[in-house]
């Protein structure tokens, strides 16, 4: 929390794991992962990632929006976003934290036993 002492201003990226919260993830018309337990909607919705996110101590929250439709619902969440409790957080973090193929989805972090 030393940087939140500084006053800067933080940046959230990747808050829907690259798509790999959903059942795909596709680009140029190619698969590049797919799994039938995704995380959206299987366990947490929009609402609980973004809602999450934005209540952490972020200046900005920088997410993809591929299309209007896309565009659309995050501003209309934006718009109703009122800030998660400790707990409230918590609870979106065991509902996620139950999905089986949470490791492919957080891909970049080798866990090491």
């Amino acid at each position: 929390m030393l940087a939140l002492g500084n006053d800067p201003g933080l940046l959230a990226m990747k808050t829907l794991a690259d798509g790999r919260f959903f059942g795909n993830k596709q680009m140029n018309g190619r698969t590049l992962w797919e799994t039938d337990t995704p995380v959206i909607p299987g366990h947490i919705s929009i609402r609980e990632a973004l809602y999450f996110s934005w209540s952490l101590p972020i200046s900005v929250l920088i997410t993809g929006a591929e299309n209007k439709d896309l565009l659309t619902e995050k501003i209309q969440l934006a718009r109703e976003f009122v800030k998660l409790s400790d707990e409230e957080r918590d609870q979106i973090l065991e509902k996620a934290s139950q999905a089986p193929d949470r490791d492919k989805v957080e891909y970049y972090k080798d866990i090491q036993s």
